[in-house]
């Protein structure tokens, strides 16, 4: 059959092949490119036969008219209306414009305004009186409200369609075919669905038309579709296949798949065969409002962590429990509406992790507390019942870069708990008040250990580099791409008064301590991306090794493997060695039966790039020079340690190589014993009894206890 409706591909949702007319090339000047906001998105997320969920897509209550004004506000605060910004060169937009049949005044999204005509009801959408004077907030609520449509979907396609959502300068025509209905591929627009109100009603009502007749339809739920990737025939398709309607209606209002080109470059474009309408509908609604997806079951990838499921009462009162009946009970039997995951909790108590009380407050909707005064006060209100411990999470003590905080806001005892930090200045704007932080709950990512008092963890990653953040959001979004995680690689300070760790990045990332080294990459064109931490003398050493990237660890066996690998080490990047009282002595060997002693980390990786095998740590000493110097001498070498000055002069006399002092030794006799031998060409040294036991019952000579 004929496909009635289309996606007139924007540049910002990227033209389809070449297939380019006059008209969008006039339509599309003011085109700014759609800059994700958070964390990029991976190909390997969009699911062709499942791009959204159908209680998401069909979820009139998503968002309410002030919601939407405020989200359109936010996409653009500031309305260029009469053009006066430089389009190319010195000709500014009024020009450009005006050139081509579209003068200013240009009127925004978050600024238009029409009147609603009357719609009697059909069997998709609910009676629509006639309104004066409505904004395009308004307006996008209404239909989404008459045609059981979620605001956020219509968003999206004005977005993907025409750019209207993001464009500070939109000329009339964007709005004579806000959503592309009646624009097929093969035709010019059809004028009888002209104007802004037409194309927002025709599209939310013919989602439903689709949804109510799905076998009228080319693309259909529960079959594979053979679905090409533009209009050019020959440049062929695949078979998809549909798992829900929502995801069908999407294939029939703009019936292309994206191919692997298009999906290689989610912000850009593919090649001449790519279509790009259903990839950027993904794409942007993801990253504007969250998943498509509404999961039926627990997406949490760690052990005890479970997911805190919302549910919400035709009176918009929020309800959390981490049970699935509940949930699904709430919705079948009491009319609530499932709005997925709000966060994560613990299903029990573990370490550090306190309840959350909830209480039925009747019509005045449930309240969820950690505080058991908190939770007495309420409770000693007419009609609350107490109704147990649900789930654990943190205190709001714990710190946020290792936990995510739910925020709570009431508005004349009408509570709201949420853990999105960007829907709050809606919440206030539409008469709610931030009381406080709620509690703080776990990652459902990755395990994260709670840091020390005072202290932060520095996670560790690996993918297209070595990445290194204290954010546990940073660290969840690169996760969710794919990445590897590595665990903590220390804690650094809250508190901003030891020394700054640089963050700069140029073909990579790098942290630096060394001001000068900063600012000299600076130079040289790397990206400042400000403070990543605080070190101080509670960091353990952190070594620095490069090999076309910057690898860092406090692990010395792994940065020795690292050297084996072919790393340089550079020296300790931050952080402290061990105090002296328990310096390591670490113990190399050349393969050829001599050993090595060393105190020294950066001798200890000299010796290995030179070729000696580590064989770890020999003893440990307190390294303080009031101690008993161990003099070392190099005899052939042979390396020679002495605490003796007899021994020391004797050989000075002799002119043997001299290496200066190697470590300092107790004076006490109750602290480590070193036992020497002389073994051919080679004094070998242990703290070993079971070593020197065993070199004893092989007649090795023995020296006796050198310190």
């Amino acid at each position: 059959m004929r496909i009635h409706h289309k996606s007139r591909h924007l540049l910002n949702t990227v033209l389809v092949g070449a297939v380019v007319s006059v008209i969008v090339a006039v339509m599309f000047v003011s085109y700014q490119s759609f800059v994700p906001e958070s964390v990029a998105l991976s190909s390997s997320e969009f699911k062709p036969g499942h791009i959204i969920d159908d209680i998401v897509f069909y979820n009139k209550d998503a968002m309410s008219a002030a919601q939407i004004q405020t989200f359109l506000n936010q996409k653009v605060p500031t309305c260029d209306t009469l053009g006066a910004k430089i389009y190319s060169g010195t000709k500014t937009r009024a020009q450009s414009g005006t050139e081509r049949g579209y003068p200013p005044p240009y009127i925004c999204l978050k600024d238009y305004r029409q009147d609603i005509p009357e719609r009697t009801a059909s069997s998709y959408c609910d009676y629509l009186p006639a309104t004066a004077d409505q904004t395009a907030a308004q307006i996008i609520y209404a239909v989404s409200q008459a045609c059981g449509v979620n605001p956020q979907v219509l968003l999206v396609l004005l977005q993907k369609e025409q750019s209207l959502v993001t464009d500070e300068w939109p000329f009339s025509i964007q709005y004579r075919s806000a959503t592309g209905y009646g624009c097929p591929d093969t035709a010019p627009c059809d004028a009888q669905y002209y104007g802004f109100f037409n194309q927002i009603y025709r599209a939310a009502w013919q989602y439903k038309v689709y949804r109510g007749n799905p076998n009228n339809y080319n693309y259909r739920a529960g079959r594979n579709n053979y679905i090409q990737y533009n209009p050019t025939a020959s440049c062929g398709g695949q078979n998809v296949f549909i798992d829900n309607q929502a995801t069908a209606g999407l294939y029939i209002y703009t019936p292309y798949v994206p191919n692997q080109k298009a999906l290689d470059n989610l912000y850009g474009t593919g090649d001449s065969c790519s279509a790009y309408g259903n990839r950027n509908f993904w794409r942007m609604f993801t990253e504007w409002f969250g998943s498509t997806l509404m999961p039926s079951v627990c997406n949490s990838k760690v052990s005890d962590v479970v997911c805190v499921w919302e549910t919400k009462n035709q009176d918009g009162k929020q309800f959390f429990t981490t049970s699935i009946a509940e949930r699904d009970s709430a919705v079948n039997n009491y009319g609530h509406t499932h709005q997925g995951v709000a966060f994560y909790a613990y299903d029990k108590q573990v370490s550090g992790s306190v309840p959350v009380h909830r209480i039925n407050r009747g019509i005045n909707g449930y309240f969820y507390t950690i505080n058991s005064t908190e939770k007495d006060i309420v409770l000693g209100m007419p009609g609350a019942t107490y109704e147990g411990i649900v789930f654990y999470v943190f205190p709001t003590t714990v710190s946020s870069d290792s936990s995510y905080v739910v925020f709570r806001l009431n508005n004349s005892g009408s509570y709201f708990f949420t853990s999105d930090s960007k829907s709050i200045q809606t919440l206030v704007n539409s008469g709610y008040t931030l009381e406080n932080n709620a509690f703080n709950t776990p990652s459902s990512i990755a395990p994260t250990p709670l840091p020390s008092s005072n202290r932060k963890n520095i996670y560790r990653l690996n993918g297209s580099e070595h990445f290194y953040t204290t954010s546990i959001f940073e660290r969840d979004g690169l996760l969710k791409n794919g990445w590897i995680y590595e665990g903590v690689l220390a804690e650094a300070p809250i508190s901003e008064t030891s020394s700054p760790v640089y963050r700069l990045n140029g073909p990579e990332h790098l942290y630096t301590i060394n001001k000068t080294e900063q600012i000299a990459l600076l130079k040289s064109g790397w990206v400042d991306e400000g403070i990543a931490w605080y070190a101080d003398s509670q960091i353990p050493a952190i070594y620095r090794l490069n090999k076309g990237e910057h690898f860092y660890t406090t692990n010395l066996n792994e940065a020795i493997l690292a050297v084996r690998s072919g790393w340089a080490y550079e020296g300790i990047a931050f952080g402290a060695l061990p105090p002296t009282e328990t310096t390591p002595v670490y113990r190399l060997n050349n393969g050829n039966g001599k050993h090595f002693y060393t105190a020294s980390i950066n001798e200890l990786f000299s010796a290995l790039k030179s070729g000696w095998t580590y064989e770890g740590i020999g003893w440990y000493t307190d390294n303080s020079s009031s101690n008993l110097p161990v003099y070392r001498f190099n005899i052939s070498g042979d390396h020679f340690y002495t605490a003796s000055t007899v021994e020391r002069d004797a050989l000075l006399k002799q002119n043997v190589r001299y290496e200066g002092i190697a470590f300092y030794a107790s004076k006490s006799t109750d602290k480590t014993v070193i036992y020497r031998f002389a073994l051919p060409g080679n004094h070998f040294y242990t703290a070993s009894t079971v070593e020197r036991d065993a070199l004893l019952k092989q007649n090795v000579r023995y020296e006796g206890i050198a310190w």
